[in-house]
């Protein structure tokens, strides 16, 4: 049907000889449209007084009408039909088909969610495996051993994230599948959402890099804890080509880590990072810096400077604590350490904590607390201490320290030195927990892992002559790198 609308609308203006070919139309006369229309169609041709027409919208039962897909998106809303059960036109309002003959109210339409606070979490890239792909895809033999190479005989379960906890009565999944990948979907009436995709898929998506990769779209709609009808979306990419940067993690396992830092620009090469020429202020390459356990309300930015309780490097006493922190343990957001780097020199005595009490679940990705609190996007997590050791200990690693132009870091090449590098950790540097001020970019580098062996979390941590130490701790109101590793 779409595709016989497509050519008649190509065909009129060549038929009528009359269209004004151009950004606005007419179709019917030889005039110009008002300058507020894009379509102008005129009933009588001045040519043939006696000819008359309209316009004959596409026509549809119910059981036809109910049988379209990929009306949760919202390019579909305002979709009009003529319904020939009940011979009345009925348009489509993102939820449900409004009739003109029956002076129904229109529902108000949805509108996206932008708070941050609800979100679908599940694997959002699938690599296929099927081909050898130029950088910065990665080589296929590489890729094979950490990444789903049938997704076709696979489910995959997307789970809906909401600050509560609790189950949304309204809550309802949707899917817009343009490439006819999926073969099949089931939501549990809860939070879990399935799908399995058609046997072909790896067919399909072979030799698509990620520009060119197939795109599957979850939509999940709700009325959020302001009473408003709301939906989030999650884009899933399906290619022949790896979804992060792969590293060793033991002879035969491999762990996948995402190719920049968070807050970085996702789009450059690791050649394109280590040519680029930093700042310590600059987010381009380096990213931002994070205290430990906190999610991006802006007090991870390097620049401009946004310490509390006062905006300047003096040290100070400061960590929240009591009724400062929501139901997920972060921030409020109407405290006015919200948004702000806060400054803990509590000593003696005090923890280096940016809260009070402390907090050893906000980043553990096994625990309710900590995927409600996950930082990363969805299908990525904070890497736990025991991944950054076995990055150490299972893969060749290059000091490139001794660089005199662009970033400074460090390589990691899981097939030895004189092989590619695969994945590339710049040496960002950090920010103080005592007076927020920026230091060591440029000469090290601190990456947060989830794990927390006392008042402290470890980090990665790095500097120039090859030192590289996986288990290092730290107080977690310093602010450090965080790159992501994928769900497993």
């Amino acid at each position: 049907m779409k595709k016989l609308l497509v050519n008649i609308l190509i065909l009129l203006p060549l038929l009528f000889g009359t269209a004004k070919m151009g950004a606005q139309v007419t179709i019917g006369a030889d005039d110009a449209p008002h300058s507020f229309s894009v379509l102008e169609l005129v009933a009588k041709y001045k040519a043939s007084p006696d000819a008359f027409g309209g316009l004959r919208l596409p026509q549809m039962t119910t059981d036809e009408r109910n049988s379209l897909t990929g009306l949760s998106d919202p390019e579909a809303f305002g979709l009009t039909i003529y319904n020939t059960d009940i011979n009345c036109v009925q348009f489509w309002n993102s939820v449900k088909w409004i009739s003109f003959c029956e002076g129904e109210t229109p529902p108000t339409p949805p509108e996206k969610d932008e708070s941050g606070a609800y979100s679908i979490n599940g694997k959002a890239c699938i690599d296929v495996v099927m081909s050898d792909m130029e950088a910065p895809c990665m080589d296929k033999a590489a890729r094979t051993s950490f990444t789903l190479t049938d997704p076709a005989t696979q489910s995959f379960d997307y789970i809906f994230k909401n600050p509560t906890g609790e189950p949304y009565d309204d809550l309802t999944f949707s899917v817009i599948d343009p490439s006819n990948l999926i073969a099949t979907e089931t939501f549990d009436g809860i939070d879990k959402f399935t799908i399995t995709f058609v046997s072909n898929t790896r067919n399909l998506a072979e030799g698509l890099n990620k520009d060119y990769a197939l795109k599957v779209k979850i939509i999940a709609t709700f009325t959020n804890n302001n009473n408003d009808k709301v939906y989030v979306p999650l884009e899933i990419s399906i290619q022949d080509c790896s979804c992060g940067c792969p590293v060793k993690k033991s002879e035969t396992e491999w762990l996948t880590f995402m190719c920049y830092n968070m807050g970085a620009d996702p789009n450059m090469s690791i050649q394109e990072q280590m040519a680029y020429s930093s700042t310590d202020t600059d987010t381009t390459v380096y990213g931002w810096l994070y205290q430990w356990g906190r999610k991006a309300d802006g007090h991870q930015r390097r620049s401009p400077q946004n310490n509390y309780p006062t905006n300047d490097n003096t040290s100070e006493c400061s960590n929240v604590s009591g009724t400062a922190f929501d139901d997920n343990g972060q921030v409020v957001s109407t405290h006015a350490a919200y948004t702000k780097f806060i400054k803990v020199d509590c000593y003696p005595g005090g923890t280096g904590d940016w809260r009070d009490p402390q907090e050893d679940n906000l980043w553990n990705h096994t625990t309710a607390l900590g995927q409600a609190n996950n930082p990363c996007p969805s299908g990525w997590r904070v890497p736990t201490q025991q991944d950054w050791t076995d990055v150490r200990n299972n893969n060749y690693i290059e000091d490139s320290f001794t660089t005199t132009t662009g970033t400074r870091g460090i390589e990691i090449r899981p097939n030895g030195a004189p092989t590619p590098t695969t994945l590339f950790l710049p040496a960002g540097g950090g920010r103080s927990f005592l007076n927020g001020a920026l230091s060591g970019a440029g000469a090290g580098g601190d990456y947060w892992s989830s794990s927390v062996p006392g008042i402290s979390a470890n980090c990665l941590y790095f500097s120039g002559g090859y030192y590289v130490s996986p288990g290092d701790s730290s107080r977690k109101a310093n602010g450090y790198s965080l790159r992501c590793v994928a769900d497993e």
